[in-house]
């Protein structure tokens, strides 16, 4: 039996970029003595234990790009696939530790398509797995994100390349405060004139060097916050009065995200009592950023 484990990290996507945080979803791919495919999970996360698991749709993307590898160069030899094709059974055990909103779906499938990967020891390289989730995921930010690990820069790219992406390396440690209300994702409403996309190069930069000393202003959040909703508005202020450099929320919402260079577990409580004054229930974190990116492990 042969055991592949895989950890993936949580994403916070952004305009043009996403950033790899310290929160992971685990993946174990056992090797079976039939044919069957069996799938089990736990944690956060309400996914299916079938195969429309995204854990176990990746495992079948990288099997699919496999057999039709093998196919074309079967085709090109004249010779027989059909031993080399058969695939082996597995158990895929899932292990949620990424909240909604933080790229978890996307976790899973890259999970399951490096697990796949190293099953069949590592047909595809790394920058191969990388253009086929640029294809076959929803939001290959995201996703490249996930696999990279840290900060990481995607943009469309040529037809032999659909997607391209960069690995901007820190040059200082960053934390965040994640804050997730339970409320509604805000509704998509027209900002006002003066709420304007973030100048992603310049949230990069600050990123990069940790200089967060105008990220508030290059966010534009306030402005956008209070417009969405009332209670977003009490935790910007909250955060900033703890001191707190920026907020912003994560995608569409409802998570917050929270820059700051310090006094973290302050800005954390400060934010959380803001919600619970609102009678809102939020989980809350201090979390790292994520600069491994996919981790994985075989046993033979």
């Amino acid at each position: 039996m042969r055991t592949v484990t895989v950890t993936v990290p949580a994403v916070a996507a952004m305009e043009g970029f996403g950033l790899a945080l310290a929160l992971h979803n685990t993946l174990e791919l056992r090797t079976r003595s039939d044919s069957l495919v069996t799938v089990s999970h736990h944690g956060v996360g309400a996914y299916p234990p079938t195969a429309d698991h995204p854990a176990a749709k990746g495992v079948e993307a990288l099997f699919s790009l496999w057999h039709n590898r093998t196919s074309s160069l079967a085709s090109e030899t004249a010779t027989s696939a059909s031993a080399s094709l058969a695939r082996p059974g597995i158990d895929l055990f899932c292990q949620g530790n990424i909240p909604a909103g933080l790229g978890d779906k996307a976790s899973w499938f890259v999970a399951g398509m490096f697990a796949g990967n190293n099953l069949l020891d590592t047909p595809f390289h790394r920058d191969q797995i990388a253009q086929a989730l640029g294809t076959l995921t929803e939001h290959p930010e995201t996703a490249l994100t996930a696999m990279a690990g840290g900060l990481v820069v995607t943009t469309t790219g040529p037809k032999e390349r659909p997607i391209l992406y960069r690995r901007v390396e820190l040059t200082t440690t960053l934390s965040v405060v994640l804050t997730l209300p339970e409320i509604a994702a805000p509704k998509k409403r027209k900002l006002p004139e003066s709420v304007h996309r973030s100048p992603a190069l310049l949230l990069v930069d600050m990123l990069r060097t940790g200089d967060l000393r105008e990220v508030d202003w290059v966010l534009q959040a306030p402005s956008a916050l209070k417009t969405l909703n009332p209670v977003y508005e009490a935790a910007d202020i909250a955060a900033k009065q703890a001191g707190a450099a920026g907020v912003t929320l994560v995608g569409d919402g409802p998570m917050l995200m929270i820059f700051a260079k310090k006094q973290h577990e302050r800005i954390e409580g400060a934010v959380k009592a803001a919600f619970d004054k609102a009678r809102v229930n939020a989980q809350t974190w201090v979390v790292n950023v994520d600069t491994q990116g996919v981790t994985i492990t075989v046993q033979r």
